[in-house]
């Protein structure tokens, strides 16, 4: 592991003991994950068929926790629906680095 990488793990484990770690389930894969949730935004438009709520978050995890996947990673998760403090979601988006996964998070019905 190159010093970068190993600055970058010790950053994310302190990030975790500040902000907290959150439980996560995705559709079809197991265990269940941990990570950080970095932003969440919630809005409302009004359409032709009345209000429609539009939410969106990013969540940082740890990359090591999905090693069991295989082929991958961001083909295997994308578009994949994730459970998380009682909302769903579907992954939008997957950015990876040498230590973490970001996945952009967007409410399952926008895009459809």
């Amino acid at each position: 592991m190159s010093a970068f990488s190993a600055f970058n793990a010790q950053s994310f484990a302190d990030s975790a003991a500040i902000y907290g770690v959150e439980t996560f389930a995705i559709t079809g894969l197991s265990p269940e994950f941990t990570g950080i949730l970095n932003e969440f935004a919630a809005e409302k438009q009004i359409d032709l068929g009345g209000i429609v709520g539009t939410y969106t978050a990013t969540l940082m995890c740890e990359l090591d926790q999905f090693d069991d996947i295989e082929g991958s990673l961001e083909r295997a998760l994308d578009g994949r629906t994730l459970t998380l403090a009682g909302r769903t979601y579907k992954i939008s988006r997957c950015a990876l680095d040498d230590t973490a996964l970001t996945l952009g998070l967007t409410n399952p019905a926008k895009g459809k």
